[in-house]
């Protein structure tokens, strides 16, 4: 019994050790292969870190003046092909343009937004960069894309951000591009409502050329089929410009089919080498619109000749159907004497002062559709205004200034403006500035202060104040 007994005991031993073995040998066999998925993971992992396709791109300057040249050059890491074709974009952005520098120093602008084409292989580049806006600063984001040969979307893009400055500095002697004062005369030949009432009714129009043409969405007409419209593109035109003395005066209108979306236009100035200057952005126009715009030239220095041209969307923002009618030119009446100034009387500054801003012209009144009415009594459901120009007649660039109005609202509400750009000797600038929610009663307080922060170095403090009376029924 007890020789039974040890035989059981010696049994379950080696049973006991069996099974030990079995899962020793088991996590053996399973171990490399969690160990191995590990491995692969991690080399995933790896591959997708180091070895993901791009593009880096480089420019010789992050930073330069309108109008400096850069040189632009790509490289396109790990491609997953090599045959395909390279392409650039810059995104819009206001008064900000791009050109490529060609051979023969023949350069090629390109329009925002739209892929230009480069090559088959990496390259460098030569470009120019553009910034219309004086004293101003933009950033230009430009993009480098790769489309393999058969297919019809880029497959990998770079981005590399530009910053474009327009310092604008006048030197000594050289015109001042700043005293050229735009004034904007918001007329609108057909009530956008009304237009909007017209476009559901009117009958297809063909497209008027055989150029990039737009297709409205389709529209359910009569018993439910579907009918695509077509429009003539946008087309702006250029009419009425006359001018009279240093003023000069001209319409813009929309003649074609479509909105325009914003735009701008360029104006040159009659110096030697000619100087061309932009607008800035303007509001979109409707079929039919128009904006009328007033030139005032306060300073002729520099001046050799009487000529100015305008130019209607020279950076190509509008798909227009003709471009034939985009610029007009006529000529203006100066005199320069023998320093550089206007004779007459017009010399507008003292080039011996400080800066020195002053209130030239101001005016209180009300918003009729988007045009500035002129009247010292109003009603008080009206859109209240004040228009006003300020010029600087120091002999120095007044740097970026602010300016306040008190207006006769209800809350006694006070407008201050956001910060101004500098005023060349001589160059002034006109506000309108609109509001509501009129106080009823008679001779109405405006109060208007300008430099209101003392940002300027003025030769004569006491000037930068008027005040306005209103009635309001």
């Amino acid at each position: 019994m007890e020789k039974r007994n040890i035989i059981i005991k010696i049994l379950f031993a080696l049973g006991i050790i069996a099974i030990v073995l079995l899962v020793v040998f088991g996590i053996l066999k399973v171990v490399p292969k969690i160990v191995s998925s590990l491995a692969s993971a991690g080399s995933a992992l790896g591959n997708k870190s180091f070895n993901q396709e791009s593009i880096n791109i480089n420019t010789s300057v992050d930073e330069l003046e309108s109008g400096d040249e850069f040189t632009l050059s790509f490289e396109h890491i790990n491609p997953s092909t090599k045959d395909g074709v390279y392409a650039l974009i810059y995104e819009c952005q206001d008064a900000t343009s791009l050109q490529v520098i060609g051979v023969n120093n023949v350069n090629q602008t390109l329009i925002c937004n739209r892929p230009f084409t480069l090559s088959s292989e990496p390259i460098a580049i030569e470009m120019v960069a553009f910034l219309a806006n004086a004293n101003n600063i933009n950033d230009a984001k430009i993009i480098v894309t790769f489309t393999p040969t058969g297919e019809k979307t880029p497959t990998v893009r770079g981005e590399k951000i530009v910053t474009i400055q327009n310092s604008n500095n006048i030197k000594e002697g050289d015109l001042a591009t700043g005293s050229v004062t735009i004034t904007t005369d918001y007329q609108s030949l057909n009530n956008r409502k009304q237009e909007e009432d017209s476009n559901m009714n009117e009958s297809p129009t063909p497209p008027t050329n055989t150029g990039n043409t737009n297709q409205n969405p389709p529209r359910t007409i009569g018993g439910g089929s579907t009918t695509p419209i077509y429009r003539a593109p946008a087309d702006l035109a250029i009419s009425n410009m006359r001018s009279n003395g240093t003023r000069v005066q001209f319409t813009i209108s929309n003649i074609g089919g479509r909105a325009t979306g914003v735009w701008s236009f360029n104006y040159t100035l009659p110096t030697n080498p000619v100087a061309l200057e932009n607008s800035g952005s303007q509001v979109s126009l409707n079929p039919g619109e128009a904006l009328g715009f007033t030139l005032d030239i306060a300073d002729t220095r520099g001046f050799t000749s009487g000529l100015i041209s305008i130019f209607a969307d020279p950076y190509n923002q509008v798909t227009e159907s003709t471009l034939v009618n985009n610029n007009s030119s006529t000529i203006i009446s100066f005199s320069n004497n023998g320093n550089g100034g206007n004779t007459g009387g017009n010399r507008n500054f003292n080039p011996n002062d400080d800066a020195d801003l002053v209130i030239t012209r101001a005016e209180a009144g009300y918003i009729s559709g988007n045009r500035f009415i002129g009247d010292d009594t109003i009603d008080e459901d009206d859109d209240g205004a004040v228009q006003f120009t300020v010029r600087n007649e120091g002999g120095e660039n007044t740097g970026t200034w602010r300016f306040k109005i008190d207006l006769p609202t209800s809350d006694n509400e006070t407008f201050r403006s956001g910060r101004q750009r500098s005023l060349a000797p001589g160059a002034s600038i006109t506000f309108t500035v609109e509001f509501d929610n009129l106080e009823r009663g008679n001779n109405q307080d405006i109060d208007i202060e300008i430099d209101s922060d003392d940002d300027v170095d003025e030769e004569n403090e006491r000037n930068n104040r008027r005040n306005l009376e209103i009635d309001i029924r």
